[in-house]
């Protein structure tokens, strides 16, 4: 199996290696599935397929329900299946909230459900509970948020 430069996502549940390419013209997703001691290809987005035109970012949820490449969202169990697409790049996520720079979104919709008080595209989502941590970079600060919104 070979891709070309990007960025991976190991999912241990499923042990299923994803990857969103970046440098390249044609912007797609792969996935990887362990076969004995290797990694052989599954399913993938094809050349200018329907990852064409997002990338940038790639996130996996915390529960591994959805990969994120950019503002794009897919099935994590089969990366072909688009499931949403946001207005601005994801850098982490939930099951049910999608983390874009400042701003959290639903995961189910991606609607909008709160803006934070600051730019933020560093998180530490905690898989367990709705708890989580933003860096606002421009105060040099670790910022801690106890309740995460609600999916609709």
């Amino acid at each position: 199996a070979m891709v070309y430069e990007g960025y991976f996502r190991y999912d241990w549940r499923t042990k299923r290696l994803l990857h969103g390419n970046s440098g390249d013209s044609s912007q797609e997703i792969q996935a990887f599935k362990m076969s004995g001691n290797d990694f052989v290809t599954a399913e993938g987005t094809g050349t200018y397929g329907s990852a064409q035109g997002y990338g940038g970012t790639v996130a996996l949820a915390t529960d591994g329900s959805a990969f994120y490449y950019g503002r794009l969202a897919v099935d994590a169990l089969n990366v072909a299946q688009t499931l949403q697409v946001f207005p601005e790049p994801i850098f982490a996520a939930t099951g049910d909230v999608a983390f874009g720079n400042g701003k959290l979104y639903d995961a189910h919709s991606a609607a909008l459900v709160q803006t934070l008080p600051f730019a933020a595209s560093v998180y530490g989502l905690s898989p367990t509970g709705s708890d989580f941590w933003a860096f606002d970079a421009a105060a040099h600060l670790l910022r801690h948020f106890v309740d995460q919104p609600a999916a609709n």
